[in-house]
């Protein structure tokens, strides 16, 4: 079993924020993801993190497939 220090919880602000250039803390969200990803370390996330993500998408960009289509890309990284 890995230690606890190597276990991260990722809020859904911190996938969008990495998802929207526009979003404060872009680019630093957006590294961190990268090398969590690189680390292939085990991620946390809330039971709420998909339908939190979609739903901001959807609210910002005015898109339902967009929405889903950044819901589903997530899932498949995790």
């Amino acid at each position: 079993m890995k230690p606890v220090s190597d276990l991260y919880t990722i809020d859904a602000s911190v996938f969008v924020s990495a998802f929207n250039s526009y979003e404060i803390g872009h680019r630093q969200s957006h590294k961190l993801l990268e090398r969590l990803q690189a680390r292939r370390l085990p991620l946390i996330e809330p039971t709420l993190l998909l339908p939190e993500l979609a739903a901001s998408v959807a609210r910002v960009y005015q898109d339902e497939e967009m929405a889903r289509a950044f819901a589903h890309s997530v899932r498949s990284l995790l």
